[in-house]
């Protein structure tokens, strides 16, 4: 455990006792205005998020399970849910959806304090015999506004692999609201579904929650590699910025159902419907930057 009470950060470390979460491995990181659980068994990816003592994370009904049922069973969303690197969505048959990475303990975790930024960092290794030997070196650091993810992917192996790569950044209620507006700089905006392409005008929109409402998802393609959300009543917003060679595809997931109130915003490497992995060569590395920074105004 860190606590430094002069400059508001601390860290805790510790185990969940019950539930489906039992058993799971995590940190508790607060620094200033922001806080977050890093969960190590979940590949470092961040369940809950608060700023300014306002919960912006959506954390589905599922919550954190410690096994893995079906991905709509097991699914708890979070401030980041890293998908791959096998599988985004269900694109590759028999893999799970959204891919192994997630449900991946990290090896290696370590945390330390350095001029005010805590720096949470280990390693998730994606192996299996005859198979590509890929390990995602991960580093999380989190300041008072928010954390930039910065992630190495080596391959491992001297034969060639590849792999695929999406960022599930969530958002949820009280953050989330009808006083909420999508921002993004884009170039073009396409719906995945029927339902999706009719309420392409509405994409930006956040509704109040509606029973029963079906879930929407937009392909954009920006202009800076940037997207926002802002909620005018709270006077709060977020904004995540990446580098748009490298992760060329945003998604935008809208779920304003009663039950499963949720925005997903994605910077990714492929689209689902023209589903394509990026080539690693052997003993190469791949580096992505995501940033998820919060804002008063």
């Amino acid at each position: 455990m860190y606590f430094d009470g002069c400059k508001d950060i601390s860290v805790m470390e510790f185990t969940f006792e019950s539930g489906k979460a039992k058993g799971l491995s995590a940190m508790l990181v607060r620094n200033g205005a922001f806080e977050c659980v890093v969960v190590k068994d979940h590949a470092l990816d961040i369940v809950h998020a608060a700023f300014c003592g306002v919960g912006v994370s959506f954390i589905s009904r599922n919550g954190l399970c410690y096994q893995k049922d079906t991905f709509l069973k097991s699914f708890e969303g979070g401030l980041l849910y890293t998908c791959g690197l096998d599988n985004v969505s269900n694109c590759v048959e028999g893999v799970y959806t959204h891919g192994t990475l997630h449900g991946t303990p990290a090896e290696n975790v370590r945390y330390e304090v350095i001029d005010g930024t805590v720096y949470v960092s280990g390693d998730i290794a994606t192996t299996g015999l005859f198979c590509d030997s890929l390990i995602l070196h991960r580093k999380l650091c989190i300041s008072c506004d928010g954390v930039t993810v910065i992630d190495r992917i080596e391959n491992t192996r001297k034969v060639d692999a590849d792999y695929c790569l999406l960022y599930h950044c969530n958002f949820g209620a009280p953050f989330l609201s009808e006083s909420g507006e999508v921002k993004v700089n884009y170039l073009t905006r396409e719906g995945l579904t029927t339902l999706a392409m009719e309420n392409e005008v509405t994409a930006s929109n956040i509704t109040s929650p509606i029973p029963n409402a079906e879930e929407v998802v937009y392909y954009h393609t920006v202009k800076d590699g940037r997207a926002e959300y802002v909620n005018r009543r709270l006077g709060l917003g977020v904004e995540i910025t990446y580098d748009k060679e490298n992760l060329p595809y945003l998604l935008e997931w809208k779920s304003m159902a009663e039950d499963d109130y949720a925005l997903g915003l994605e910077p990714a490497t492929t689209r689902f419907d023209t589903f394509k992995k990026t080539p690693i060569n052997a003993k190469d590395t791949h580096e992505y930057i995501v940033n998820i920074k919060f804002n008063r105004f």
